[in-house]
């Protein structure tokens, strides 16, 4: 922290104790006062540091400047400061610290026009010190200058010949991103009441760019005033730019019926309304709820203006829905707008990397994008963004990212921080990710390490509660990394902050050690705390409650500053009674530990402070203490003999109490008191211990039997053991990659199936699904190189289907449309941090849109399915809406008129044929395989035959399986072949359904397709339980004795056939093949195959 920081930390104390207590950065003291000797005299009145050695008041030590002076001359008022959000932190620099004294007008035009032109952005203390202030207190020749140029468009006789006005008003817009909209607002009242009071009269420009202004502020406002305004009372004609942004103010206010009357008005003026004019009218009909209008209003507009502004329609509709909160419509229309891009330069602005695969895009410009996150974020419960937040990363996701989004983007996220959506700046912070390639230009880093700073900010600017603090931290820490040292950054806000007491300070970091220092190994941070503190007694109720916290050994804290602010000053206090330098020693020691500070503690910060008094090479100079060195060195013995003989065998004795074996015994017993009891007394886990032993039974027992908080201790002591892994460690160095299909898990003995039963306990302890998502931030958090891999596919599905099965089976039965988008967010989540991997024949999608489809209905079920198609991929959930409405065929032509957007033709017609299938109409899967309209690939049918081998009936899959045989290439197709039979032959063999085996051996060797050598083996195993079974307990019911056949055995009898089965293996295992091949097995026409294959059957 503080090697991060360097000398940032000299300003939250004293200057003398910053050069005791980093004696690495003393050398920077004298830049700390040359700042101080810049200060003008008014701020050296207004403003004080707290003073070295005496003390004051706790309002002296948090009062704020009532006024101070920048650089260019302006003095700023409190007010000012506070309207752009100055001066709240101690070290933090300010925008204008390197302003020139004076600015001329037209020099500072032309820099708001290049940062707009180059950054989309400015800040908001430029405008305010080289524009307002100078117009308000007549600085600058500023008033001078706006005069000249109206005198010069009155000498002209023109209408509005003049733009450095309209252009000032705008620059209150967006383009401040660095402030809340009601300081916009009041930075561009004052600018018309400072225009207004020297006589500059408004142009219809200007009058323009104040209601643009008013909308991108959310301002409402009178329309019929602002014509009567304009018109009577500023004798201005209108234009239709004013007209269009008359209606706009209409349509956000949900005014669609006094847009017609407007029109009017427009056409009594003799103005034509242009497209520009259509947009406010699609607005608000999307506004107000009326789909309808809005689908005709946008028809009409594309007949009048042509198909190229149906893009810009669409994306108004958009906004509209979202502004009304209209989730399910801006959903809806989001789909509707997705195009599929292939390779090429179409793909839309991305790098060449991305080119190299084809993605789908939503066909809406970037600005239309950023808005309506914004709108989604405005809308959300308790104003945050966190609501949307999943949905703000899909529409990000696929979002084309053309020139300028990256400004955009940057800007969006600091409008996003200022009005305290963090949870929607999170997610616009984490797209970077996606845009790195175009950041190769750029130092990646400082957009990070600029944005970081100012969300701690603000967040401990506003008072923002501590859970929404940890959540937003998880976030950022889960997707970036511990590297970025998020939490340092928030240190330093809650450290800095002016406006805290040093209680208050405290508080606040008490609320967030937990995130910033959980194992309590940094007890450097609680200086700052204490060196603000304004008296001894203060000092001494923080250190008491920093000893409560987890910070049990204040002699880790740099010696000097404790000798200075603790036991300099005590011991000066007891000087004037009558004692001698012995007793004041013991007298301290004794008061110190009423504070929880033992007297060892005592003994080795005065012990250190000896140490270094009498060597001169120790830079600083240690502090005097007011006593004598005899006397002190009389009483260093004497404590020592009396605390530390024989502690040491002592120690050593009760460390080696808690070894491997005490532990092992303790897991064994299950008993979840004692092995935490054993943990938290050793403080770790054992060096010799192996988790791929003990992991498993530990883990299980404390999901069983413990609390939350044992549990949560328990957490945190498996991810250090993670975190110092050397294998691990390396991994960081060289900052490897996991692609999730490789033993990537680093040196965590946690895996990730580990992680998705730690998520199932979370949500039957709480049933929140939006809890357990957070949650799940956390955990990637403490272990980041816990991902799926192919080693542990296996254990990641029965994991991830227990917890989703406890997610979609609530107790009290109630299956929800929010518990649904919960679900469905929390699997894109687990996706993105390659928790659990979703292949092609994943079934957990079917699962939930079959759980959706009986507790919610068709509407519902379908829209699940699309949100799993737009955010995974994951079209196989489109078979389990298929096979429970197979017999109505208006909804099978919905389906396939919906996934023609997503899914190739192939694979929805072998969803299809399988839901056919599934419901026993062989034919109709026979008449949709025969077409080949278009053919089957192996990946499309392989898929379907997967859904149903797991549907629990067998005779569907044989059945699907026998028409794949019959019309598709799987016959001659050596990659499918295989892995058909390994499906069937794995599927079977770890069901033991032996009777099926041999059904599915012999239709296979009826197309004169078999097994692999191995497979057959796998086939005989399975066959051979079944066989001594039958032998075993078959009875002869006439003779009454076991085994004994009274007849031939039919050719349908299980011992026939696994006869003949046998004897092919024996031919297999001979020869290389399990038959002689045959002729006309594989027939070259379909209607051949028709006929050979009901031949072969009978």
């Amino acid at each position: 922290m503080l090697r991060h920081y360097g000398n940032r930390f000299a300003l939250l104390i004293t200057p003398r104790a910053s050069a005791i207590s980093f004696r690495g950065h003393a050398s920077k003291i004298p830049k700390f006062k040359l700042h101080k000797k810049r200060q003008s005299p008014l701020e050296k009145a207004a403003f004080k540091y707290e003073p070295r050695k005496h003390h004051v008041s706790q309002a002296a030590v948090v009062s704020e400047p009532t006024v101070s002076q920048t650089s260019s001359g302006c003095i700023l008022t409190a007010e000012d400061e506070q309207l752009i959000s100055r001066g709240d932190f101690y070290g933090v620099r300010t925008s204008t610290h390197t302003q020139l004294n004076i600015i001329p007008p037209e020099q500072v035009i032309s820099k708001l026009k290049q940062m707009i032109d180059n950054n989309l952005r400015f800040n908001a203390e430029f405008f305010l010190i080289n524009v307002l202030l100078p117009l308000e207190q007549n600085r600058n020749d500023w008033p001078k200058f706006l005069k000249q140029i109206a005198e010069t468009r009155k000498a002209s006789k023109s209408v509005s010949p003049d733009v450095y006005l309209p252009f000032l008003i705008r620059c209150c817009g967006v383009e401040m991103s660095d402030i809340s909209e009601a300081s916009r607002l009041k930075i561009l009242e004052r600018l018309l009441k400072v225009v207004e009071s020297h006589g500059i009269p408004m142009s219809v420009d200007a009058w323009n760019a104040v209601l643009n202004v008013y909308l991108q502020n959310d301002h409402v406002f009178d329309v019929d005033d602002v014509l009567r305004k304009i018109e009577i009372e500023e004798g201005l004609t209108p234009n239709v730019d004013l007209f269009n942004l008359l209606m706009w103010g209409l349509a956000v206010q949900g005014k669609n019926e006094q847009i017609a009357p407007l029109l009017h008005e427009m056409s009594k003026r003799n103005l034509t309304p242009n497209f520009d004019s259509e947009l406010p009218q699609i607005f608000s009909a999307a506004f107000c709820g009326f789909d309808a209008k809005a689908e005709s209003l946008i028809a009409r507009s594309v007949a009048r203006h042509g198909e190229s502004v149906r893009s810009d329609c669409l994306g108004v509709q958009i906004r509209g829905a979202a502004t009304a909160r209209n989730i399910d419509r801006v959903r809806s229309l989001l789909r509707s707008s997705v195009l599929y891009f292939d390779k090429g330069p179409a793909n839309f602005g991305y790098a060449s990397d991305y080119r190299a695969k084809p993605r789908y895009v939503v066909n809406l410009h970037h600005d239309v994008i950023f808005d309506v996150i914004w709108q989604l974020a405005k809308k959300s419960h308790f104003r945050d963004g966190h609501e949307f937040a999943a949905l703000t990363e899909q529409i990000l996701e696929h979002a084309q990212r053309q020139a300028g989004f990256f400004k955009m983007l940057f800007r969006e996220t600091i409008r996003h921080i200022v009005h305290d959506y963090y949870f929607s700046a999170t997610v616009l912070i984490s797209d970077t990710l996606r845009v790195q390639d175009m950041l190769k230009s750029q130092m990646k880093n400082t957009y990070v390490m600029h944005i970081f700073p100012r969300l701690c900010r603000q967040m401990i600017r506003s008072g923002v509660d501590k859970d929404v603090i940890w959540d937003v931290s998880n976030r950022l820490i889960s997707t970036f990394g511990a590297e970025k040292r998020f939490y340092d950054h928030l240190l330093f806000a809650v450290l800095t902050f002016k406006n805290y007491r040093y209680d208050e300070r405290f508080d606040n970091f008490a609320k967030f050690v937990e995130l910033i220092d959980p194992e309590r190994v940094r007890p450097h941070l609680i200086l700052p705390i204490l060196a603000r503190c304004p008296d001894m007694l203060a000092r001494k109720k923080i250190l008491y409650q920093c000893i409560t916290l987890g910070y049990t050994d204040i002699s880790l804290l740099d010696n000097n500053l404790l000798i200075r602010y603790f036991y300099a000053p005590m011991l000066e206090e007891l000087s004037t009674q009558y004692m001698t330098d012995f007793e004041r020693l013991s007298e301290v020691s004794k008061n110190l530990e009423t504070f929880h500070v033992p007297r060892t503690q005592t003994f080795n910060v005065l012990f250190n402070w000896a140490k270094r008094v009498d060597n001169p090479t120790v830079k600083p100079t240690p502090p005097e203490l007011p006593l004598t060195r005899a006397n002190f060195k009389e009483w260093i013995q004497a404590e020592y003999d009396e605390l530390f003989t024989g502690k040491a065998v002592e120690a050593a004795e009760i460390h080696a109490k808690y070894n491997i074996d005490l532990f092992k015994r303790r897991l064994a017993a299950r008993d979840v008191e004692k092995v935490h009891t054993f943990l938290v007394k050793r403080g770790s886990f054992p060096p010799e211990v192996n988790f791929d032993e003990v992991l498993e039974p530990l883990l299980n027992l404390y999901l069983a039997d413990a609390n939350a908080g044992y549990l949560k201790k328990m957490l945190t002591m498996l991810a250090a053991v993670g975190s110092t892994d050397e294998k691990s460690q390396v991994l960081r160095d060289f900052d490897l990659e996991s692609s999730g299909h490789a033993d990537s898990s680093g040196g965590s003995p946690v895996k990730n199936y580990h992680i998705l039963k730690l998520l199932t306990r979370h949500f039957e302890d709480h049933k929140d699904i939006r809890a357990l998502i957070e949650y799940v931030y956390e955990l990637k958090r403490l272990f980041p190189d816990a991902v799926a891999a192919n080693e542990t596919w296996f254990d990641s599905i029965k994991a991830y289907e227990r917890l989703f099965r406890s997610i979609l089976t609530p107790t009290d039965g109630q299956v929800s449309v929010e518990l649904v988008n919960g679900a469905i967010d929390l699997v894109t989540l687990l996706v993105r941090f390659d928790l659990m991997m979703l292949h092609g024949n994943e079934l957990l999608t079917v699962t939930v849109v079959e759980t959706v489809l009986q507790n919610l209905g068709w509407d519902a079920a379908v829209d699940t399915w699309l949100k799993f198609q737009s955010s995974l991929y994951c079209p196989n959930s489109l078979f389990a809406l298929m096979k429970h409405n197979i017999d109505d065929k208006t909804r099978i032509q919905y389906l396939i008129h919906r996934a023609q957007n997503f899914i190739s033709a192939g694979r929805v017609n072998a969803y299809l044929a399988a839901a056919y299938v599934f419901r026993g109409d062989v034919e109709a899967a026979n008449e949709i395989v025969k077409a080949k309209n278009p053919p089957f690939r192996s990946s499309d049918y392989l898929t379907a035959l997967r859904l149903l081998q797991v549907q629990k009936n067998y005779q569907h899959a044989l059945k699907f399986s026998e028409l794949l045989l019959r019309y598709t290439d799987l016959r001659v197709d050596d990659h499918a072949k295989h892995l058909v039979t390994s499906y069937w032959v794995n599927h079977l063999s770890s069901r033991k359904v032996a009777s099926m085996a041999l059904d599915f051996y012999e239709l296979f060797k009826s197309y004169d397709v078999y097994p692999t050598l191995e497979q057959m083996h796998k086939i005989r195993s399975v066959c051979d339980v079944q066989k001594a079974l039958i032998e075993k307990w078959t009875l002869n019911p006439e003779t009454r004795v076991l085994n004994t056949p009274v007849k031939p055995p039919s050719s349908d009898d299980f011992l026939t056939r696994y006869a003949s089965f046998t004897e092919d293996l024996q031919r297999f295992e001979a020869t290389g093949k399990p038959y002689e091949a045959r002729e006309n097995v594989i027939p070259a026409t379909d209607d051949a195959a028709d006929t050979t294959s009901a031949q072969t059957v009978n």
